[in-house]
């Protein structure tokens, strides 16, 4: 008994020893489970033993947030594991029971690029998500992920331009679009299509092609005026449009500027107008709008604008409330308010996509920037504001079913005086139907009893 007693308290002295020895010895805690068990590793931040996942799926708890790694359907808690990912499950789904994806489901989900459509499903509608141009339907192309029909010539393949919509065979005269100076020694000429543009005698980047002169009433001749000289450095901008470096400032005065045979890439020789006109000096001006889909417009002014966004003076705004003082649009239909409005990065910092509330359709729509009238408004990068009316509005058509008129009779100065128009299969009452029906326009005709933005 004696030496049981001695053994236990040796023993337990020992073990005393021992835990003061080492309190001061620095090796890590180390911490275990019950055998079997696994708390300890699914709570140490890592992805270890049989985990699928950091600190889940296997023996811990699962995974269940979409995109986890998964190995099975019972990693997914909600959803389903497909491709070793967790994703959102089929309405009906649960657990094992759950089939693989279809192009039946109603949902997005295995290499699919839209609901049911693309990936290897049937082509998507316009509208639906995509990756590529085979994710589409024939008649779309994939433009920034969206299944879009071509908005311009360059969407489209070498010797094709975008007609309605649809590329088609490229047997159209190119002309020429515009002509302004984004800088004080840079004349920017843009086309209707992309060009051929190899250094070549037909190529849009031969400075013999252009001659400019001082407007004047003879727009199919030119004579090089002593205030504007070309110089020989032309740069490519985009596949419609070039860059003329001058070697000084022309002096201010409207100037035409001539092109004579540059072609396109299907060599189509340009047609006409074969001249657009341009000012230098005074205010910044609105010149043109494009439609880039049935929700947004690029405008093109004719200076590189304060991008901002939401500052003072600046083109770029970021919401309803921003956007609604600097810009208004107004047209056949109603097209709500301006959501955004992005000025891109140079060379086409002279451009800004708007995007609005509601589509538009196929009629006539106005786009009115607010101008300097009342120390307010637009400013190019030079704290040059938007020149006044009609320098601050400019109208395009919409991207949508075409608007017709009614049969009417031609009023003074040969406007059509209809009883009503057909917009979309419904008619609309016209400006001059009698009555509480009558619509009131603004002085000007700039939309229905609403002022231009200033």
């Amino acid at each position: 008994m004696r030496l049981g007693r001695l053994l236990v308290v040796v023993w337990v002295w020992g073990v005393a020893l021992v835990q003061v020895g080492c309190g001061g010895c620095g090796d890590p805690p180390v911490t275990y489970s019950l055998p079997g068990g696994s708390a300890g590793i699914c709570a140490d931040g890592l992805r270890n033993g049989d985990e699928l996942d950091v600190d889940c799926g296997g023996s811990c708890q699962p995974c269940g947030s979409r995109g986890d790694t998964c190995q099975d359907d019972v990693d997914c808690p909600g959803g389903v594991c497909r491709g070793g990912v967790c994703q959102s499950a089929p309405p009906g789904c649960t657990g094992s029971a759950c089939a693989a994806p279809t192009c039946t489901d109603g949902m997005k989900n295995g290499s699919e690029t839209g609901v049911d459509c693309g990936g290897g499903c049937p082509a998507c509608a316009e509208g639906d998500t995509c990756g590529e141009a085979s994710d589409c339907a024939s008649s779309l192309l994939c433009l920034e992920s969206v299944c879009s029909r071509c908005r311009e010539d360059s969407h489209c393949a070498a010797g094709f331009a975008c007609r309605a919509g649809a590329c088609v065979e490229d047997d159209f005269a190119p002309r020429v679009q515009m002509a302004f100076l984004p800088g004080s020694t840079v004349l920017r000429v843009r086309f209707s299509e992309p060009m051929l543009r190899d250094g070549s005698a037909t190529s849009i980047l031969n400075p013999d092609n252009y001659c400019v002169e001082l407007t004047d009433e003879t727009p199919h001749e030119c004579t090089p005026s002593d205030a504007f000289w070309l110089g020989s450095e032309l740069t490519e901008v985009d596949p419609s449009t070039v860059d003329i470096q001058l070697p000084f400032a022309p002096g201010n005065g409207r100037y035409t500027v001539h092109v004579s045979g540059v072609v396109d890439r299907k060599a189509n020789e340009v047609g006409s107008p074969r001249h657009a006109d341009f000012e230098v000096g005074g205010a910044p001006r609105l010149m043109s709008a494009t439609t880039l889909g049935r929700d947004r417009v690029v405008l093109t002014f004719s200076r590189p604008m304060l991008p901002g966004p939401d500052v003072p003076g600046s083109a770029g705004c970021s919401s309803r409330a921003t956007c609604a003082p600097r810009y208004q649009l107004t047209g056949s239909s109603a097209l709500g308010a301006v959501l955004s409005a992005r000025v891109l990065s140079a060379p086409r910092d002279n451009e800004v996509i708007l995007t609005h509330e509601r589509l538009q359709g196929g009629g006539q729509y106005t786009v009115l920037a607010a101008n300097g009238v009342d120390g307010d408004g637009l400013q190019s990068v030079w704290g040059e504001r938007l020149g006044a009316s009609p320098l601050d509005r400019v109208t395009f058509t919409g991207f949508g079913p075409l608007v017709q008129l009614l049969a009417g009779r031609a009023g003074a100065g040969g406007s059509v005086r209809g009883r009503g128009r057909l917009h979309v299969g419904r008619r609309v009452p016209g400006p001059h139907v009698p009555g509480p029906q009558r619509q009131r326009h603004a002085r000007g005709g700039h939309g229905p009893g609403r002022r231009p933005a200033r």
